[in-house]
């Protein structure tokens, strides 16, 4: 399948949740084996995106799977202006199709098929398709989840407990020690969560994974820890 095809068309049949404010909203389905969360450990999850938002621009790499095949997406995120630039290429290289150039807002999405090589520092002028966010859409929920890994003010901790969020494991990443978090279960009554928050001692988030639409594979970003040079805002993007 090229990806120009799955970009401006994909979507049909896929369930995704909402995506307001409050990130913890969840997508599809998974067991975990959880503890409760102390008052310290709902404090590190409740300024996770804040965190974010303050560091300005992460760099971000991820793999998101769609119909069966993963993605990876590589590029930075303006947590403050919610502006995203990344590459993204079939995980396998002999899937077929190029690597093409994203920009997206919480407005929609810029897509540039026929790139070849790592992001470029300016995005070219031309060759761009400015679309809508395409409702139900693994690619878009995913991308949509992305931005809202940024936020302007702390969660409320309190209302994290109270909503089920709790404490999976302790793991490491790039040497760094981090807590796995599981989010709120879904609304509507079920009991498992459907994301996971990799936090590092220091508050930064790491990880964030989520299972969309009615997928059993894992969409993964890494966030890198420090800043990241600015994002390029192509023309025509709000």
């Amino acid at each position: 399948m090229k990806r120009k095809k799955l970009l401006v068309g994909l979507g049909a049949g896929v369930v995704a949740a909402g995506l307001g404010v409050a990130l913890w909203v969840t997508t599809s389905a998974s067991s975990n084996q959880d503890t409760a969360m102390t008052s310290a450990q709902a404090d590190l999850l409740a300024l996770a995106r804040f965190n974010d938002y303050q560091n300005g621009v992460s760099a971000i790499d991820a793999t998101v799977p769609v119909s069966g095949q993963d993605f990876t997406l590589d590029g930075r995120v303006d947590w403050q202006a919610h502006l995203g630039y990344a590459t993204l290429a079939a995980a396998q290289p002999n899937s077929g199709g190029g690597t093409e150039l994203l920009q997206w807002t919480p407005n929609g999405i810029a897509v540039r098929g026929g790139w070849s090589g790592p992001l470029p520092a300016t995005p070219p002028a031309g060759g761009w398709e400015v679309r809508a966010w395409q409702q139900g859409a693994d690619l878009d929920t995913a991308l949509q989840l992305i931005l809202n890994l940024g936020a302007d003010r702390p969660e409320n901790a309190q209302l994290l407990q109270q909503g089920g969020a709790s404490v999976l494991r302790d793991a490491s990443i790039g040497g760094a020690h981090v807590t796995v978090f599981a989010g709120p279960p879904e609304t509507g009554g079920g009991t498992d969560s459907h994301t996971r928050y990799w936090i590092a001692d220091d508050g930064t988030l790491r990880r964030f994974e989520a299972l969309i639409g009615g997928s059993t594979t894992w969409t993964e970003v890494d966030i890198a820890p420090g800043p990241a040079p600015a994002v390029p805002h192509i023309p025509g993007m709000q």
